[in-house]
C-alpha cells in the first residue's frame, strides 16, 4: 500500500491508542522533541526539507496550506499528510520502545496516557 494511503491502523496502532496518541499530538512536550525528530527524520524521503515540515505541522499546528504559503512543499497535500501519519506511526514505536508512552506529559503538565 502506498505510503499516501496508509492510516495509522494500518501501521498497527489500536484504536485505543490512536486516540491517545492524537491527544498527545495536540500538546506535545517539547522534551520530547527529540524522539519527534527521530521519528521524521526516518519516516521521511532522504535528502528532502519534508522531515522539518512535518515537524513543524506537528509542533506549531500549521497545515500544510500554511506551509506553503511560507515556502515551497514538493509535494501535494495528500502525500504530506501521509508521512505525516508515517511519522506519527514511527513516533509511537519509539515512546514505547523507550518506556515513556505510559508516562508521557504535556508542556501544562498534564499526563496523557
Amino acid at each position: 500500500m502506498l505510503t499516501r494511503n496508509k492510516k495509522l491502523k494500518d501501521y498497527g496502532i489500536p484504536a485505543e491508542d490512536i486516540e491517545k496518541l492524537n491527544t498527545i499530538l495536540k500538546d506535545f512536550p517539547a522534551k520530547y522533541g527529540y524522539l519527534l525528530s527521530s521519528a521524521a527524520l526516518s519516516a521521511c524521503p532522504k535528502n528532502t526539507v519534508i522531515s522539518d515540515m512535518v515537524i513543524e505541522n506537528i509542533l506549531y499546528r500549521k497545515s500544510y496550506r500554511k506551509i506553503s504559503r511560507e515556502r515551497y512543499i514538493p509535494m501535494n497535500p495528500k502525500d504530506f499528510y501521509g508521512y505525516r501519519r508515517k511519522t506519527v506511526a514511527v513516533l509511537y514505536e519509539r515512546m514505547r520502545l523507550l518506556g515513556v508512552w505510559g508516562g508521557i506529559r504535556g508542556q501544562n503538565g498534564k499526563k496523557f496516557v
